[in-house]
């Protein structure tokens, strides 16, 4: 009963734990006919539930990609927040895979052009990653994770002819501590 009990409600199930973790984002977009655009970005990650085990997230990412378009100078701005499990195993080195379900939030903003108008544009996200974290204190990791933004996945399933997936695929590299 207990490991159904980690799955269903970890926090409760087993000694709680609170981590965070923040840092830089690099964001590979590939939502572009002319290729992969890649940006900088900050990410913020809060964890909380049993240490080592089955554990609850929160993230939230913001990041932008510049571009070029008939002339102007384009950069589009990216917010994303999900919710998910992380399941992670490890003694000194943990290694773990995130799970989680949110928003992602882009808009195109022009640089060169001030009478550019632009509206933001809202999708549904999967976010699956993978997550390594390595002491270097008592209380301190430097943790690296790749993450997928998957979106379009909710037309794709209630349209499959006429939805498509699109990736956004972001690397964190952020110190992290627990509480």
């Amino acid at each position: 009963m207990l490991g159904l009990g980690i799955v269903i409600a970890p926090a409760r199930a087993s000694a709680q734990s609170i981590e965070w973790t923040a840092g830089p984002v690099i964001l590979f977009d590939t939502d572009f006919v002319d290729g992969t655009e890649i940006g900088p970005g900050l990410f913020l990650d809060v964890v909380w539930g049993p240490r080592r085990t089955v554990s609850y997230f929160a993230s939230i990412s913001a990041a932008r990609t510049d571009f070029p378009v008939a002339g102007d100078q384009l950069h589009r701005n990216f917010t994303a927040a999900a919710l998910g499990l992380r399941v992670s195993a490890g003694n000194r080195v943990r290694a773990g895979v995130l799970l989680g379900m949110g928003a992602l939030v882009s808009d195109d903003v022009s640089e060169t052009d001030p009478n550019f108008v632009s509206s933001a544009n809202y999708e549904e996200m999967l976010l699956p990653g993978v997550e390594v974290g390595v002491p270097v204190g008592r209380s301190l990791d430097v943790r690296l994770s790749i993450r997928d933004q998957v979106t379009g996945w909710w037309n794709r399933i209630l349209d499959p002819a006429e939805g498509a997936l699109n990736h956004r695929f972001i690397l964190t590299l952020g110190l992290g501590a627990s509480w």
